[in-house]
């Protein structure tokens, strides 16, 4: 059996031990941005609303003392923000459901009517995680 030549191995070694290092690096920046965004977009969770304020803190250079004053008042604005955006899905899904719904449904067949339920269903279930909780669709809401 052949043996390998020194520079060869060495070579080898340091492409191995940069290929790692790069691969290292791409997972963890992968971690980092996507415990950024989590934050960032999550606002209900303290930690989300720290970070959130942290960070406009950090933008707008608050010291100490106006760091406390300001911590509240983001944290107000974050949960008016989502009370804005829970109550306007449930205003645009009951708008739907109520008023355009049943405008539509009086011209489908029977068949076109179960797929419409089903997919107002389906929006429901995906908006339902913007909600918290999804407010049960009965056969007898829908028309």
């Amino acid at each position: 059996m052949k043996k390998l030549n020194p520079k060869a191995k060495a070579g080898c070694g340091v492409i191995f031990v940069f290929g790692l290092g790069f691969v290292a690096g791409l997972v963890a920046t992968f971690v980092i941005i996507i415990g950024i965004v989590q934050k960032s977009e999550n606002w209900k969770t303290p930690e989300s609303k720290e970070f959130i304020a942290c960070h406009v803190g950090k933008q707008m250079e608050l010291d100490e003392d106006q760091m406390k004053q300001f911590q509240p008042i983001v944290n107000e604005i974050l949960e008016r923000r989502w009370d804005m955006r829970r109550d306007y899905i449930e205003q645009d899904q009951q708008m739907i459901e109520d008023e355009y719904f049943p405008r539509i449904s009086a011209f489908l067949s029977e068949e076109q009517r179960k797929k419409g339920m089903e997919m107002v269903k389906r929006w429901r279930r995906q908006n339902a995680s913007k909600l918290e909780e999804e407010r049960p669709i009965s056969e007898g809401e829908l028309p």
